[in-house]
Order: structure tokens, then sequence, then C-alpha cells
């Protein structure tokens, strides 16, 4: 198939494109400029198509004369504040251009799974949970969510895929994690840690959005490995990874101030399942981060890409 995708020089985006890439489809993406270009392999069958999700003109054509679309892409404030209105902009421009496509028959978006957390020490998320006791304050993208899902006809299928804590290569969501446990020989959760995680490798997830396009998969799909983990647990994974690493408990106001990328979601608790994935004939190679771990720090160390989904 020939497949555009938005975000495709993102840490999760390359692995995704150059999984699509590896099965043989030909792939269009989405760069702003060629300091990103050149992130990407030199894959055949890649293309590069030069735009911004700010300007429609630049791929909305694009996106109307492909067989499928995977939306990755997001913009930032200068706070780190994920930009609502560029992805509303994004998500009306993909489902108009799909909708008068005469060949696009699958439309993927990108969501995260964070944003139904807390629902309750005991609860376990799942598909069918209902998005609106969401309690997280990025929430608009729930309604992104249903702009695309509610965008599906008979021809076009429409998915959105709620990723969870995503490890492996250079950077991800643990990659503080490993250098902060690499760099100060310390691996620290926030106290108590209980609050679980819901974790996948980016390998895994990669063959994932492979094959929700392959099969025109619709609904909702949870990018998680299903076996959430305590952050004790990821901390102490850590530093027997690691290796001569303590293990230590921190007060929320100590995390904000060493890893600031995670002061969002620290304390957060999410226990997600991946029914609807598994039922795609979908398996994650490292079933827990316990599993992957070790091969995910070898790959930070060395700032290679994943392995082969």
């Amino acid at each position: 198939m020939r497949i555009l995708v938005t975000g495709a020089t993102g840490h999760v985006g390359r692995a995704v494109t150059e999984a699509l890439l590896q099965a043989g489809h030909v792939v269009t993406a989405l760069v702003r400029s060629t300091d990103r270009a050149r992130t990407l392999k030199q894959w055949p069958g890649l293309y590069l198509l030069y735009g911004d999700l700010r300007q429609p003109e630049t791929y909305s054509e694009a996106a109307a004369s492909h067989e499928a679309v995977v939306h990755m892409g997001f913009e930032y404030s200068a706070n780190g504040d994920e930009l609502a209105q560029v992805d509303r902009l994004a998500v009306a421009t993909l489902v108009e251009a799909a909708h008068r496509s005469p060949t696009c028959r699958g439309l993927v978006y990108t969501s995260n799974a964070f944003l139904l957390a807390d629902m309750g020490t005991d609860a376990t998320v799942d598909e069918q949970t209902d998005p609106a006791q969401a309690k997280h304050p990025g929430a608009w993208r729930l309604a992104h969510e249903g702009i695309i899902l509610d965008a599906s006809t008979e021809t076009l299928a429409t998915a959105v895929v709620r990723l969870g804590a995503v490890y492996g290569g250079k950077g991800g969501s643990l990659g503080d994690l490993f250098s902060e446990a690499t760099r100060a020989r310390t691996s620290t959760f926030v106290a108590p840690g209980t609050q679980r995680w819901s974790l996948i490798y980016r390998g895994d997830l990669a063959a994932l959005y492979r094959a929700i396009v392959e099969t025109r998969a619709r609904g909702v799909f949870h990018g998680v490995d299903g076996s959430p983990m305590s952050m004790r647990e990821i901390a102490e994974t850590v530093s027997n990874v690691v290796g001569n690493c303590r293990t230590t408990a921190i007060s929320v106001e100590a995390a904000r101030a060493c890893l600031p990328y995670f002061s969002s979601v620290l304390c957060r608790d999410l226990a997600m399942t991946t029914a609807r994935a598994l039922a795609l004939g979908w398996q994650p190679r490292h079933r827990s981060f316990a599993h992957g771990a070790a091969d995910a720090y070898t790959e930070w160390l060395s700032g290679a890409l994943p392995s082969k989904p």
C-alpha cells in the first residue's frame, strides 16, 4: 500500500515508518525540514513530503492520494504543552481528505493512554472504558478520537491507538530513567511507588500499527503490552539492568526537579489491557518491561534503533 505518515521523524514514528517499509509498503513521510528528514534512514520505498501540520495545503492532497494515513505528528507550545488547535486542524484536514479520496481506505490516529489514568486503584482500563471518566488536563485529545472514529464509513476504516509508556531506542518514555541511573547510579520512583504504568516496547508498537493498517482494523486499540508494572517495580528493573545502582523513593517535588519530562505522569496510575490488539493476531515480542528492559538498555547505550519487529 501507499501510506502517508505524519510524525514520521519522531521516536515512535520512525519505528512505525520502518516497520511499514520492511513489510514492502511505500511510505510518504511528512517532514518539516531537511534536518528532520535526516533522522530517517534512506529505505527503498520512502518518499519525503515537506510540509507543516499548521498548513493543510501542504499535505491535504497527499493524504487524498494515498491508500492509508497514519497520523502521529503533534506540535508543542513553548512551555511544553501539546497544541490542541494544531491537532484539531490536522484531524479535520485528514478526515476531509480521506472522505473525498478515491483510494484512501484507512485512517489511524495516535492518542495517549495516560489520558485514561487514575480511574481507581483497582481499575483495569480496557477498550470499552468510558473516556468521559478521564481526569487528565489533555482530555481534549479524546474529543479528537471521537472525530476520527465517527469518520468511519463503509469504505474507510478509522482507528485510534492509545500509546502507553514507550521504551526502546535512544529516546522514549524510559530514556530519562536510564539516563539518571547511568549518570547518578540511582534509580528513582515517586513514593509510594504503587502507582502503575502500562508500557510497550517500540518495535512491538510499530508491529501493532502495521497490523492495524494492513487489516484495515476499526475502533480503539491500546498500544501497551498488557503487563502493567508499579513505579517501584520499574525502578528496580532499571536498577538491576544498569547495575551498581541503588533504588530510591523521592517526593513529587523532587521528581519534577530531576525528571521534568515526567512531571505530569509520575504519580498517575494506569493499568491497561490490550484485548483488541491481541484479537488482530498481534503479539508483543517483549511481553513486559521486565522482559524487555535489558534489550532496551543496550539500545539506549548504543543509540541504535530497536530490533526489527
